[in-house]
């Protein structure tokens, strides 16, 4: 990965992941020996295990059949486990997030990618994964670490794609190539939402014009991938409940990425455009709830720009409803998002004359920060 811009000369420096990834259509990209030997080695660990206990308990049968059928289950059973391991890293992983337990999470996030990535390396659920250890990575200010992981993922997103290219679909038997489409309709937009995480780094590096553009590609990413949902034939079948259930978390990826690209907007305290994006996100929201510091987060972010254009009672109004949402927050992103209802809800109040209650929301605020955030986290000087 090439060294990260610096403001001043970004312009002449700066390369999109498309732009350094080198594609022929349909077919995947030559691995080097490094990484066949790495693969190599992750199915020899994954095997191993399992041969030992096959042939430790094998000796002990006297039966044929049943040695046969014993190490047989051994297999199934322990690489089924395996398997069931691996597909619950990523909730697990999420969940250590949420509770601010960074290093264990990005050691988790590296322990799975070790496994599975070296072996399956250009799959969805691999650039999954490095999208959740570039949020964590960013989560502990490390800005270079958290870039060159998004970009791993993208690429992974950009390779996977070029399978699944017009080209390579031709080579598919006509009576499975309906259900290849559907399959590709219908998968997550992997790619956009990481681009969302890669807007918030350069935002986070002040570099808000690429951030700007990174955001509004996740934006029309996702948005193309819901487009793109509704040519899925709606009907009974597996099919038709697969886009039922997908439709929501695109939905909710959306508001996502909506709600990231406003706040780069509010950093160059610019709320023009980051109005409409807040009231979308605000809509997605509140059609679609899942987890309520989410929403929380989008009103205190609508706040914002209220208090930009000198809308104080607009302003108070959406922290409140915020912060009521969060009356007993339980975990530290709730409390997090509580302190960002908490920050501007003091500046509303500073502004409306109200200076004694202003200083005690900003001293809980900082508080919370103060408690949660890296010490050169860009939030706890907002």
């Amino acid at each position: 990965m090439a060294d990260l811009p610096t403001p001043i000369n970004h312009k002449k420096s700066f390369l999109w992941p498309e732009q350094t990834v080198q594609l022929t259509e349909g077919k995947l990209p030559k691995r080097s020996t490094t990484q066949k030997l790495l693969g190599f080695l992750v199915m020899a660990m994954y095997l191993a295990p399992l041969m030992i206990a096959a042939t430790l308990v094998e000796p002990h049968l006297k039966n044929e059949i049943l040695r046969k059928a014993v190490t047989i289950c051994v297999f199934f059973f322990g690489g089924l486990s395996i398997v069931m391991v691996f597909a619950s890293a990523p909730s697990l992983v999420a969940g250590l997030y949420q509770i601010r337990r960074l290093k264990l999470a990005e050691s988790l996030c590296r322990l799975y990618l070790f496994f599975v990535g070296n072996f399956s390396p250009y799959s969805n659920e691999t650039a999954l994964m490095y999208g959740l250890l570039g949020e964590i990575l960013r989560a502990q200010t490390k800005p270079e670490e958290a870039e060159k992981a998004i970009r791993t993922g993208i690429e992974a997103c950009l390779i996977c794609e070029n399978l699944s290219s017009a080209k390579a679909l031709e080579e598919i038997p006509d009576k499975y190539k309906k259900l290849a489409q559907q399959s590709i309709s219908l998968a997550m937009p992997t790619k956009g939402m990481l681009y969302e995480t890669f807007g918030s780094i350069l935002r986070d590096k002040k570099m808000y014009k690429l951030a700007i553009e990174a955001g509004k590609r996740s934006i029309k990413m996702i948005e193309d991938k819901l487009r793109e949902l509704q040519t899925v034939p709606k009907d009974s079948t597996q099919f038709g409940t697969l886009q039922t259930n997908t439709q929501k978390p695109m939905l909710l990826a959306l508001a996502s990425a909506q709600y990231e690209l406003a706040l780069t907007h509010l950093a160059e305290n610019n709320c023009e455009p980051a109005l409409p994006l807040l009231k979308s996100a605000c809509k997605i929201r509140q059609e679609n709830p899942n987890t309520p510091y989410y929403l929380a987060n989008v009103l205190s972010a609508l706040a914002r720009v209220y208090l930009l254009s000198d809308q104080s009672d607009k302003a108070i109004k959406h922290a409140q409803e915020a912060l009521d949402m969060l009356k007993d927050p339980k975990l530290p992103v709730e409390e997090l998002a509580r302190a960002r209802a908490l920050a501007v809800m003091s500046k509303a109040k500073a502004n409306s004359g109200k200076l004694e209650e202003a200083k005690r929301l900003n001293l809980q605020a900082k508080e919370i920060r103060e408690h949660w955030l890296a010490p050169t986290d860009p939030e706890r000087a907002d």
